[in-house]
């Protein structure tokens, strides 16, 4: 129903510079080369704690705009993937949370997956450090409950499980997770090679696929080693130091690379 080469505005309008959103496509927004504005990089905001639907993400992003030509820059930019949620609303006519369960978690049997309100009893509390000593205090939590740009809730087993039906195309077709994680900004300026939706690394001789999440009180890897067939996962609750040893150190065990 939708083709990588569709301009967005065949699904989204309201951009001030309408000649510069015509030429951004669903392969610009996946790749994180849009030129899109960063609408939101941990900074406070009322009307980001209090946003709640896709929507209330779309309208931030509206507002901030365009500020590069399509295709000239790779930054990632949570921007893009809010423009995508509101295309799956538009398309699949279901809320981007209902859509998600649907055909992932439920898919992929993550039972215990979800975007999650923040009353949930079942949920770890994320912690943070203060800045006049090393005290650790509970992050405050916004009024959301996540949104396409991440937010999230998961474990270590549904997130195993998720692996596998990657790899079984469970989720999707090997054609399309194959050109998911082939790398999609080549000759441009990059920090990191970049696919659909996954950030393309090389561990020793190997060629890896994954993505991380952070955020105040927050860290997260997720990372497939095709030829050995393992899987990493880290979770943790705080924003520390811990989670970077610990993921470097596995990644350095599992790939030899020393």
């Amino acid at each position: 129903k939708i083709n990588f080469n569709d301009k967005i505005t065949k699904y989204v309008d309201g951009f001030s510079d309408k000649a510069k959103a015509d030429k951004i496509t669903i392969h610009h927004l996946l790749s994180h080369t849009s030129g899109i504005a960063q609408y939101w990089w941990g900074q406070k905001s009322e009307a980001f704690d209090k946003a709640i639907s896709t929507n209330d993400h779309l309208k931030m992003v509206l507002e901030v705009g365009i500020k590069a030509d399509a295709g000239k820059e790779y930054e990632y930019n949570n921007s893009n993937y809010i423009i995508l949620g509101a295309i799956i609303e538009k398309v699949s006519e279901m809320d981007y949370f209902t859509f998600v369960k649907k055909n992932i978690f439920e898919k992929a049997n993550m039972v215990n997956s979800g975007y999650f309100n923040h009353n949930n009893t079942n949920i770890v509390i994320p912690y943070t450090q203060t800045e006049q000593s090393d005290e650790w205090v509970k992050v405050e939590i916004g009024m959301g409950k996540g949104s396409s740009a991440g937010g999230a809730y998961s474990n270590a087993h549904d997130m195993l499980n998720f692996s596998l039906a990657l790899v079984n195309n469970q989720l999707v077709s090997s054609e399309t997770f194959k050109n998911m994680i082939s790398i999609k900004n080549k000759g441009l300026d990059v920090t990191e090679d970049y696919g659909y939706g996954f950030i393309i690394q090389k561990s020793a001789q190997e060629t890896t696929y994954g993505h991380g999440g952070t955020a105040k009180g927050v860290n997260f890897e997720f990372r497939y080693f095709p030829n050995e067939r393992i899987t990493l996962i880290v979770f943790c609750n705080q924003d520390n130091g811990a989670f970077d040893d610990l993921k470097r150190n596995a990644i350095k065990l599992i790939s030899g690379e020393r």
